[in-house]
């Protein structure tokens, strides 16, 4: 029975710790001259901070920085809210920040590739899915390429081989001359060509896996997986700020519409 009224004291002792401790933060806010709503969203801005995992250095730069922010935000008498978001999602932001365009750059090709892998999968998966409720008994009888280690393999390669194409034929901008570098029309159109042909041999090839090891699953069990692929596919390219591929914008889009 001790136990218990020790245990409520030493509740009451962190409650009262964490109210101290709000009092000096929003103390500090107001100092820098922040208003009574800008100063309750750095407060709740710092717990979110906390909740998600920053680190202790690194959010006192965040905190500094938004508070800069704020300050000539609101002399426009914008809110926190509108400029920033919900405290919740722009702690999110500021722990996990989108990539910069170089940052996109030298990482676009392993990117695409998963992009463009996960997006194989949604569609083959989708396919067969669809196939095995309208047509179980087809389905069953296939051959391999039905099978969900065929289409692993088959989602993969492409999406190898078509986000390295990507990479490989998008033209860019010399920033010395303002000319655009690439290969020729002509060549672009061939390696195309050559990447679809090797595609498509090693979805044929894949038909020879034995069922053994490459069972067809159920056709609601295909569908599941699609839906999976696809919103992790869209939770992926938010993420990690994906541009081109399938379901993305333009590699060069953002640049051009800066200028």
């Amino acid at each position: 029975m001790a136990e218990q009224p020790r245990n409520a004291a030493a509740g009451e002792k962190q409650r009262q710790y964490k109210k101290t401790e709000v009092k000096l933060i929003a103390d500090q806010f107001e100092q820098a001259g922040l208003t009574r709503k800008n100063i309750d969203y750095m407060i709740q801005l710092n717990k979110q901070l906390d909740l998600q995992g920053a680190d202790p250095d690194a959010k006192a730069t965040m905190l500094e920085q938004t508070v800069v922010k704020l300050t000539e935000s609101q002399k426009q008498g914008t809110t926190a809210r509108t400029l920033l978001g919900t405290p919740t999602e722009y702690a999110d932001q500021l722990i996990h920040p989108a990539p910069s365009p170089k940052q996109v750059e030298r990482s676009a090709s392993g990117l695409l590739a998963i992009d463009n892998a996960l997006m194989f999968f949604a569609i083959f998966t989708v396919m067969f899915g669809i196939m095995g409720l309208s047509q179980p008994k087809s389905l069953a009888s296939s051959n391999g390429n039905a099978g969900i280690i065929s289409i692993l393999i088959v989602s993969i390669v492409g999406g190898l081989l078509f986000g390295y194409m990507t990479r490989l034929l998008t033209s860019t901008k010399d920033p010395k001359t303002g000319k655009r570098t690439g290969y020729p029309l002509w060549l672009r159109a061939l390696l195309v060509v050559v990447a679809f042909v090797v595609w498509v041999a090693i979805y044929g090839l894949s038909a020879f896996i034995p069922k053994t090891i490459n069972p067809v699953l159920n056709g609601w069990v295909y569908i599941v997986l699609a839906v999976v692929a696809f919103f992790g596919d869209m939770y992926f390219r938010r993420r990690y700020n994906v541009v081109g591929g399938f379901m993305g914008r333009p590699a060069n889009q953002g640049q051009n519409q800066r200028k």
